[in-house]
């Protein structure tokens, strides 16, 4: 088949902290295009890929975006450090230490993670400002002192976990400059995961009886949202309107799916016969992205108690994604790889690679562009990518 794709690399960058401006480098074609029979029916292009390369040639992911264009993520420089960069406009700006980016707001705010050998904590970046938002408690000795943020809200609202002065680990909601804890649910562990314009919180909890069950935080008051019948329930995400998605089992002890709105746990079921399902996203729209887990290799889009099947002929697709459009992105697989996708409304393309077998799509921004991971022709470190939204 002759598979016509579109590439913009960028050129490498400098080494230094200070911005560095990615030059792109113009558009090819991958190898047999400009041979086609001028017969032959025009080849399906791919959307274009930008790629930001590592100065050192490590490995790289984007993690988070917003509408402005503002990306972040890291490079894997060993396998035991990290080098956290933001993107925005050809410019990439190294963040300090062994930063790990996990979330960017609207408002332009990063958060995540800084790593040694020992800790780790919480940061927040906004503006060219980097900002450690400290722990709960702890002590300072080798270990004793952890953070990480996961979440930021379009208002400022920061979640995440910490350790605290009695040695456990606590969810946290982190406001103007004050960590505060959200305690559990009678564990002795919980962790934020998702956190609302309005600030509250959901995330998981150790109950008094050892078993994991959600939580939703909320005026100072943490609920536990029960289960669908089993032991347990993992929380996955929230949106603006409190409803609530994860994981949960059943009485018959299925994994399945759920969607919990006004204090009602919904099973949002599974594709086919398969058994067991996983929630991974919820958008503006009520829209929950699920994994179906089982012969069907794929999943689905609920909306309003209907199932929109995402599969694809070649085999398993790995759902990781949703924006509040109701954009997709994931992988699928492709010859010798496997490829990042974009779906919507029953479509699903397969945004390629930088030329070698790999990519992946790792989040959709809320503007459709596709941010994660590929490979190039001549290294098998995947680059840190994305793919804009041209409308293919």
């Amino acid at each position: 088949m002759n598979d016509r794709r579109t590439f913009i690399r960028a050129a490498t960058v400098a080494t230094t902290l200070a911005p560095w401006s990615l030059g792109y480098l113009g558009a090819a074609t991958a190898a047999g295009a400009a041979t086609a029979a001028p017969s032959s029916p025009p080849a399906p292009t791919r959307p274009a890929v930008v790629d930001i390369p590592s100065p050192t040639g490590a490995s790289g992911l984007l993690t988070g975006g917003n509408t402005a264009g503002l990306f972040a993520g890291y490079w894997q420089t060993s396998s035991s450090e990290l080098s956290g960069f933001v993107y925005h406009g050809g410019t990439v700006r190294g963040l300090p230490g062994n930063s790990r980016p996990a979330a960017v707001s609207e408002a332009g705010v990063v958060v995540g993670e800084n790593t040694t050998r020992y800790s780790r904590e919480a940061f927040r970046w906004n503006r060219g400002v980097y900002q450690s938002l400290g722990f709960l408690g702890g002590t300072p000795s080798q270990g004793g002192q952890s953070s990480t943020a996961v979440d930021v809200s379009d208002t400022g609202f920061i979640v995440g976990t910490s350790t605290t002065n009695t040695g456990e680990q606590h969810a946290y909601r982190w406001s103007n400059g004050t960590m505060t804890d959200l305690g559990t649910l009678g564990g002795p562990l919980s962790s934020a995961v998702a956190v609302t314009v309005q600030g509250r919180v959901v995330g998981n909890s150790l109950t008094r009886e050892g078993a994991s069950h959600g939580f939703l935080w909320s005026a100072g008051t943490i609920s536990d949202l029960g289960t669908l019948g089993g032991s347990s329930t993992v929380v996955a995400d929230v949106n603006n309107a409190r409803q609530i998605v994860g994981t949960s089992e059943t009485s018959d002890g299925h994994s399945r799916a759920f969607l919990w709105d006004g204090g009602r746990m919904t099973d949002l079921g599974t594709l086919g016969s398969d058994l067991h399902s996983e929630a991974v996203a919820v958008n503006r729209l009520g829209q929950v992205l699920v994994r179906s887990l089982g012969s069907s290799g794929g999943g689905f889009l609920w909306i309003a108690g209907r199932r929109i099947p995402i599969t694809s002929p070649l085999g398993p697709l790995e759902l990781l994604g949703l924006n509040d459009h109701g954009v997709v992105c994931g992988t699928v697989p492709s010859g010798q790889g496997s490829h990042a996708f974009r779906w919507y409304r029953g479509r699903l393309t397969d945004l390629g690679t930088l030329g070698g077998p790999v990519s992946t799509g790792n989040a959709a921004t809320p503007n459709n562009v596709v941010l994660g991971s590929a490979t190039t022709t001549d290294s098998p470190f995947p680059h840190a990518a994305f793919w804009p939204n041209t409308g293919a």
